[in-house]
């Protein structure tokens, strides 16, 4: 095998392990291999609008249960320091 074979060997595996680390399946590769470049843009955008999609929903995730331990750490100080308050004065 020369060294130009071997090099093309190497970028193909390097293209479908990216894009396979990215969450498109070997047969995403294999037609963007073969479509143009205006559709490989649109099929790209549209792989990174689900991915955004997808962050998006988990982030709001977080957000919310991020609000729920504040507020579950709230209550426990308020319910912390009245009982605080009433030891005291027992």
């Amino acid at each position: 095998m020369n060294i130009l074979r071997k090099i093309s060997v190497v970028l193909t595996f390097i293209f479908v392990f990216t894009f396979t680390l990215a969450g498109c399946g070997q047969s995403d590769n294999h037609n963007r291999e073969q479509d143009n470049n205006s559709s490989q843009t649109e099929n790209q955008s549209s792989q990174k609008q689900t991915l955004l999609d997808e962050l998006h929903k988990e982030q709001k995730q977080i957000k919310c249960l991020d609000y729920l331990v504040y507020k579950m750490e709230k209550t426990n100080k308020k319910m912390y320091d009245s009982i605080k308050e009433r030891s005291y004065f027992i």
